[in-house]
């Protein structure tokens, strides 16, 4: 419900629009930095993710039937940080008796992720050994 997604966090304006999205103008998508969409046809979901795409805002759809689901995510140009964690290996004085000392380290690296848009995805062959690799199967249990 639109009252617990707002429970989650009190910092973010979440909203919820229950007319027919066949009726929402384009320009209604652009007030938003993400859009997510749940329970619509795939005509409507690649509407909504072209006008997010042009208006450079980011999109989430998904549903679910049953035990079965899906949730596709447009981030559009998206960057973040990652934290690395490594293990370096540290000298230690003549009288230490610990042999091979290791010292943990935490490395921030920027990285930078392209999404294609649902359309795209939706048309790939993902038959194709170089996408089947890109598939992410949940255990339903």
């Amino acid at each position: 419900s639109l009252q617990r997604a707002r429970a989650l966090n009190p910092m973010v304006d979440i909203t919820s629009e229950v007319k027919a999205v066949d009726d929402l103008p384009d320009s209604y998508f652009a007030d938003f930095d993400i859009v997510c969409a749940t329970g619509l046809k795939q005509e409507q979901l690649e509407r909504i993710n072209n006008i997010c795409r042009d208006n450079n805002k980011k999109f989430l759809c998904g549903d679910v039937w049953g035990m079965f689901g899906y949730m596709f995510a447009d981030l559009v140009d998206h960057e973040y940080s990652e934290e690395i964690v490594q293990h370096k290996a540290v000298k230690r004085g003549p009288d230490d008796n610990e042999k091979n000392a290791r010292e943990t380290v935490s490395i921030t690296v920027k990285r930078r992720a392209i999404y294609v848009p649902l359309q795209n995805a939706l048309s790939a062959d993902w038959t194709k050994p170089e996408l089947r690799s890109r598939l992410r199967r949940g255990d339903p249990s």
